[in-house]
């Protein structure tokens, strides 16, 4: 029986890792150790550490390759190497 406490979400693979990307950019070690900042702080580390368990290694590379797809198109901005 499913768990009535969790959100079961179903979306693509690279959706999800879009989002935990843009969310990274701003909730991160960098981010003060404020408490009001606790709460997403702990979100987006849950949402973290349930694509890590659950992604498998085909959804890995349907990820990469939607991913290598949309910089040659212009949809998603390159990693800029530092």
């Amino acid at each position: 029986m499913a768990d009535k406490t969790k959100v079961p979400i179903e979306m693509k693979p690279y959706n999800a890792i879009t989002v935990l990307s843009f969310c990274r950019e701003f909730i991160n070690d960098d981010l003060c150790d404020e408490y009001k900042f606790q709460a997403i702080k702990e979100a987006v580390d849950e949402l973290e550490f349930q694509l890590g368990r659950n992604l498998t290694d085909d959804q890995w590379d349907q990820i990469h390759a939607e991913n290598e797809i949309n910089q040659l198109i212009g949809k998603s901005p390159e990693k800029k190497l530092k």
